[in-house]
């Protein structure tokens, strides 16, 4: 599984839904699932198959300036 790490308990409540993840850097979901599979966001999958973003790799997506036009 490409991007995928294993969260431990205390992390469980950084972990956002993709959804979350495209309303805040104001892009489709596609684009969010996209950007995970490229490494650019760190993803993890729930036993019931959904997968969740750290918000930790968000805020350091957006650090590094990914989102450049978007404001």
């Amino acid at each position: 599984m490409a991007n995928s790490k294993t969260i431990n308990k205390s992390e469980t409540s950084k972990l956002l839904r993709v959804e979350q993840v495209a309303r805040i850097l104001n892009v489709a979901r596609s684009t969010v699932y996209l950007w995970c599979d490229h490494g650019h966001l760190t993803k993890t999958k729930l036993t019931n198959g959904c997968i969740r973003i750290t918000e930790s790799s968000v805020d350091q997506f957006i650090k590094e300036g990914f989102i450049r036009g978007r404001g």
